[in-house]
């Protein structure tokens, strides 16, 4: 069988059913897994687009450029630098395999371009409607066990 990359792959006779026109449907594992990638990235844009709407914000950023940032911050938080990920597959979404979480570094403003950061779930949670000053400097704070550098 030949996936849709052109890589070559044996398979037995049991599985011939799914093929069509000798190319294997669902394809090798690298084109299945970029695949699944895609699908969990656009399953977050949405949520994050229905989450927008259902707070009332503005949401005006593509795909394309929230996924850039991520890029950017090199999938960890942008307030602490702990890894964050986005889960494969819906059920492990469901059961905390996500913790990325976007965040508005100015709460006044909605998800616009300029405005926008991943961080750590736990951390946007901690977060909550502070300015990204008062929480570092709260996190900082002589009497607190918590250290957040700006990153």
């Amino acid at each position: 069988c030949k996936c849709e990359c052109g890589k070559e792959m044996i398979h037995e006779s049991r599985y011939l059913n799914n093929i069509k026109s000798n190319k294997l449907i669902g394809g090798c594992r690298d084109c299945k897994a970029k695949r699944m990638e895609r699908v969990s990235e656009s399953r977050m844009w949405e949520y994050c687009k229905i989450s927008a709407r259902n707070r009332t914000k503005e949401f005006n950023v593509t795909r394309e450029y929230l996924f850039d940032i991520l890029k950017q911050q090199d999938n960890k938080c942008a307030l602490t630098g702990l890894p964050i990920l986005i889960a494969i597959g819906a059920r492990n979404h469901q059961h905390g395999g996500t913790t990325a979480s976007i965040d508005r570094i100015d709460n006044n403003l909605g998800y616009i371009e300029g405005n926008i950061q991943w961080v750590h779930k736990d951390i946007n949670i901690l977060k909550m409607n502070l300015s990204e000053e008062k929480f570092i400097k709260l996190c900082n704070n002589k009497n607190s066990k918590l250290q957040v550098t700006n990153i």
